[in-house]
């Protein structure tokens, strides 16, 4: 099962309300601030890549502790 889609993880970011200073200025939106969005975005990116099948090898992680449900 893939991750959020990259839209789902932004809505999720700005769901938090987080309290930003950053320069000693108050920010609103961590996904849209100057600083941080360049950071955001990159994360946003491996959202987006999981999805496409071409990146499932590299961008799946699978736990040891996962129980194997097969017959």
């Amino acid at each position: 099962m893939p991750l959020k889609t990259k839209q789902e993880y932004f809505d999720t970011i700005k769901r938090l309300n987080t309290e930003l200073y950053a320069f000693g200025e108050r920010g609103r939106d961590v996904t849209e601030h100057p600083c941080l969005r360049p950071p955001v975005k990159s994360v946003g990116l491996v959202y987006e890549l999981s999805r496409r099948e071409e990146y499932e090898d590299l961008l799946t992680a699978y736990s040891p502790f996962a129980i194997c449900l097969s017959s």
